[in-house]
């Protein structure tokens, strides 16, 4: 929920009004849990970890406003469920015939 307050506050500066909601997780496993992701191979490889700052999500925001005449909002919510499969509305859910 941090990032979405961190992109709601940065759309703010848009005059994009940013409403947030809370989807279920698609895939089967604990919203909270122990694993400790460790990416040591990546910097080996030549990345380099950026923060998600505001300027970040400025830019980010600015090419995506440039380019949203391409972009298939049917990509943007979940449709897959690992439990249940393809809902056939486009949503996240149990398959219904």
């Amino acid at each position: 929920m941090d990032i979405a307050k961190k992109v709601q506050n940065v759309a703010l500066l848009y005059d994009i009004n940013v409403t947030i909601s809370h989807l279920p997780n698609p895939r089967e496993e604990m919203e909270q849990h122990y694993y400790h992701a460790v990416h040591t191979g990546l910097p080996e490889l030549g990345l380099q970890p950026h923060h998600l700052t505001d300027d970040v999500i400025a830019h980010m925001l600015d090419r995506a406003i440039s380019a949203k005449e391409n972009v298939r909002r049917v990509g943007i919510l979940p449709r897959v469920t690992w439990k249940h499969g393809i809902d056939k509305k486009g949503v996240a859910g149990v398959v219904r015939e």
